[in-house]
């Protein structure tokens, strides 16, 4: 089942401990750990994409809106957090993991125990998990024009990314490699960034169908805001350390406007 979703010619990963399996772990692991963010290009069949975008886009009325706003990387967050030129913004639609069927092509991908073991071995956490939150494990978000995901750094030292939809105006990843850690000045490298100023920003040319793993912790980062019309759907698969881990009831409240119970 999992060929017809993801292309294990080029991506042979059913066995990663040896031969061209281990070739590509290696590869992406040296990559994730000295930039900071490793890519995989085309990693999804065709069909499997297609079907991925067309449940996405029956989902896509019923996402919840986030609206936030910060004053800095590390500044008081709301909707009225500041009048400073320099806030950043988080405006996008969410949709939880409840809300893929059982036989969603993007919910089989997840819960597929070879890609758990591939993100384990890229990021070097032998023990890494699926998360089992029953809204955030694996959530489908949704920019339109005039969204857009603030400059901000992840919690988590991996995010895992599969972009389904590139929107045909604006909506780039961008960041600044290393922007703390390691004992770098990270207050005047986020300033830089703020005031537009940073000689330092990547741009990664991500194309629909691409699995990205980002080192989001020590990169400050975001979605530029959309200006065109088509909308940008990204796929986020979330891993954690620990097993059986759930997030807040913040979360998702935050996300998508309800808890678990609601």
């Amino acid at each position: 089942m999992m060929q017809s979703i993801v292309n294990l010619d080029r991506y042979p990963i059913q066995d990663i401990q040896v031969g061209k399996g281990r070739s590509v772990v290696d590869v992406l692991h040296h990559q994730f750990h000295e930039i900071g963010l490793c890519m995989l290009p085309g990693f999804l069949q065709a069909e499997a994409l297609s079907a991925m975008v067309e449940e996405a886009q029956g989902l896509s009325g019923e996402a919840h809106i986030t609206e936030q706003q910060q004053t800095g990387a590390y500044g008081r967050s709301g909707s009225d957090a500041s009048t400073d030129t320099r806030v950043t913004r988080a405006n996008f639609g969410a949709v939880a993991y409840d809300r893929l069927p059982p036989g969603s092509q993007l919910r089989m991908l997840y819960e597929w125990e070879g890609l758990t073991n591939l993100m384990a071995a890229i990021v070097g956490h032998p023990n890494l998990h699926r998360t089992a939150d029953p809204l955030v494990s694996c959530t489908l978000s949704f920019f339109r024009k005039g969204n857009e995901l603030g400059w901000h750094y992840d919690n988590n030292d991996a995010t895992v990314s599969l972009l389904l939809q590139a929107a045909d105006e604006g909506g780039a990843f961008e960041f600044v490699p290393q922007t703390r850690g390691n004992g770098v000045n990270a207050e005047a490298r986020e300033q830089a960034v703020l005031d537009n100023t940073t000689d330092n920003l990547v741009r990664p040319q991500v194309t629909p169908g691409t699995l990205s793993i980002f080192n989001g912790n020590h990169a400050l980062h975001r979605v530029a805001p959309v200006t065109g019309q088509r909308e940008r759907i990204v796929a986020l698969l979330n891993y954690a350390d620990e097993a059986d881990y759930v997030f807040s009831e913040q979360v998702h409240q935050r996300f998508f406007g309800r808890t678990v119970q609601a």
